[in-house]
């Protein structure tokens, strides 16, 4: 008889977590032996627990953030796009004021597919030297509108998160991620039981467990390892920022 293989329930998402743990259990809970046992009760106890916790983490409303950091994003690109365009423009002091502004920013690339605090730091900068530009370039290229909206943007975004910063800060420091192991040690405790009981009663009932929760893990990893060698997208990288614990 196989046994259960093993997964670090630590190197998912906390959502993902949840989610692992949840159809975990949903399939023990048709053999007996598993789910009514000590190990079987403290997983599933230990998944409320988790549950409860990261519903007082879904009250910091995050969607606001990534609805500014989405405005931030497509005014770049805007942006970049319109001084593109007067890069062949047919009048000669359009198309030059279009280049000087052009190679003042082209150093900044697109930041919009990198971590927030990477994309942010670099867009700080691109404001900078985007509003130290003459004044008439500006308004000759029409990039005076593109540059205060995307100030605007940016100091919105900044300013929202800071306040979900704060946010974070009044909840209880260490909690989730407290939580969180204490799930993972009741995974862990759950595999060994399972595997122990494989060897001493031996069933179809349980063999068949153990190849069901091996195909979910193995999509597991598999999906780990997918996203570990893909770019992070900016959507990722926010989830990413909302998930690790204080």
């Amino acid at each position: 008889m196989g046994t259960v293989k093993s997964i670090s329930i630590t190197n998912l998402r906390n959502e993902e977590v949840l989610g692992f743990c949840q159809e975990i259990a949903g399939r023990i809970a048709d053999v007996k032996e598993v789910s009514e046992s000590d190990a079987g009760k403290a997983f599933c106890e230990q998944i409320l627990s988790y549950s409860g916790e990261l519903d007082v983490l879904r009250e910091v409303n995050y969607k606001h953030i990534g609805d500014a950091d989405a405005a931030v994003d497509s005014t770049i690109l805007g942006l970049r796009a319109h001084l593109q365009a007067l890069l062949v423009y047919p009048r000669d002091d359009i198309r030059e004021a279009a280049r000087t502004i052009w190679n003042a920013i082209e150093p900044y690339g697109s930041p919009v597919r990198l971590p927030y605090n990477e994309e942010y730091a670099i867009v700080g900068r691109m404001i900078d030297t985007l509003e130290a530009i003459d004044t008439h370039l500006q308004s000759l290229t029409l990039m005076d509108a593109w540059i205060a909206a995307l100030r605007k943007h940016y100091d919105a975004f900044m300013a929202l998160r800071k306040d979900f910063h704060n946010e974070r800060a009044d909840q209880p420091v260490g909690r989730i991620k407290a939580t969180r192991q204490t799930l993972s040690d009741a995974w862990k405790t759950l595999i060994n039981y399972i595997n122990g009981l494989a060897m001493i009663h031996p069933s179809a009932e349980l063999n068949t467990l153990i190849d069901v929760l091996n195909t979910i893990i193995q999509a597991k990893k598999a999906a780990l390892k997918t996203r570990k060698s893909t770019k992070k997208t900016a959507a990722e990288a926010a989830t990413e920022t909302v998930d690790i614990e204080p």
